[in-house]
C-alpha cells in the first residue's frame, strides 16, 4: 500500500515549497541495489512535479540522510494528472522540466531541443520541428524514445511524437547561435572519454521506465 512522502521521510525537512509540493505525493516503493550505491524512490503524484524539485529532494535526501554514505538517489515520479490535458498543455506546462533532464541526460539532446519549435496538429500528437542538421537527424529517433516515455509513461498521456525540421537561421544572431552549439558539442566530445560506464548509468537513470529501472535492484521497500 503506498504511504505518503512525509511518512516514509519523517525526518527529512524540506522548505515551504517543497513540502507543499510533495504533500500529496505518495511512495509506492523504495529499491536498492545490490552494491548498495544507489536508492530510487517511486514516487506517483496528481500533479507535475517540476524536474528542478524532484533533484532538490534527491540532493536533501543524500544531505540529510546519508551524509557519509556514497549514495546515489533517485526518484522516479509518476503523474496522476486530471483529464483537461492534452499534448500542448502538458508540453507547455512540462517544457522546461524536459529541457532540465534532457540537460542532465545528454548535453547534445539539450542543444537541439532548446531551439526545436513544436506544433500540436492533434490533442494527442506533437510535432517537434528541428533544426536541419546532421546532429539532429543522427540524434532524432532517440529523443523522440525519450519524450514518449516522459508522455505515455510517466505523464499517462498517450501522445505520439513526430518529427519535422526547418532552415538554419542564416543570420549573425543564427551564425553566433550555430557555432556555440557546435564549439559546446566538441567540447562535450573531448571530454566523453573520461566518463565510466556507472556514471552513464547514473546520468540515464532517471529516465528510466519503473521497470527498467528495477532491474539489478535486490532489495525494495514495498510502501
Amino acid at each position: 500500500m503506498a504511504k505518503d512522502f512525509s511518512e516514509v521521510f519523517p525526518t527529512l525537512k524540506l522548505n515551504n515549497d517543497l513540502r507543499m509540493i510533495y504533500s500529496d505525493a505518495k511512495v509506492l516503493r523504495i529499491a536498492n541495489t545490490s552494491k548498495g550505491d544507489r536508492l530510487r524512490v517511486y514516487i506517483r503524484a496528481p500533479h507535475i512535479i517540476e524536474k528542478k524539485d524532484v533533484y532538490a529532494v534527491e540532493r536533501e535526501i543524500v544531505r540529510q540522510l546519508f551524509p557519509n554514505d556514497a549514495l546515489t538517489v533517485t526518484i522516479h515520479e509518476n503523474f496522476e494528472l486530471s483529464a483537461g490535458y492534452n499534448a500542448r498543455s502538458l508540453m507547455e506546462a512540462y517544457r522546461e522540466s524536459i529541457l532540465d533532464e534532457f540537460k542532465s541526460y545528454d548535453r547534445f539532446y539539450y542543444l537541439i531541443l532548446s531551439h526545436a519549435d513544436f506544433e500540436y496538429p492533434e490533442d494527442n500528437v506533437v510535432r517537434m520541428i528541428l533544426d536541419d542538421t546532421l546532429v539532429a537527424r543522427e540524434h532524432k529517433d532517440e529523443m523522440v524514445r525519450i519524450l514518449e516515455k516522459i508522455f505515455n509513461e510517466r505523464c499517462n498521456l498517450a501522445v505520439s511524437v513526430l518529427v519535422d525540421y526547418k532552415e538554419h537561421d542564416e543570420s549573425r544572431a543564427g551564425r553566433s547561435a550555430e557555432r556555440k552549439i557546435n564549439e559546446e558539442i566538441m567540447r562535450i566530445s573531448g571530454g566523453l572519454s573520461g566518463k565510466d560506464s556507472e556514471s552513464d548509468d547514473a546520468e540515464t537513470d532517471s529516465l528510466h521506465t519503473s521497470e527498467d529501472a528495477a532491474d539489478g535492484a535486490d532489495g525494495y521497500y514495498e510502501a
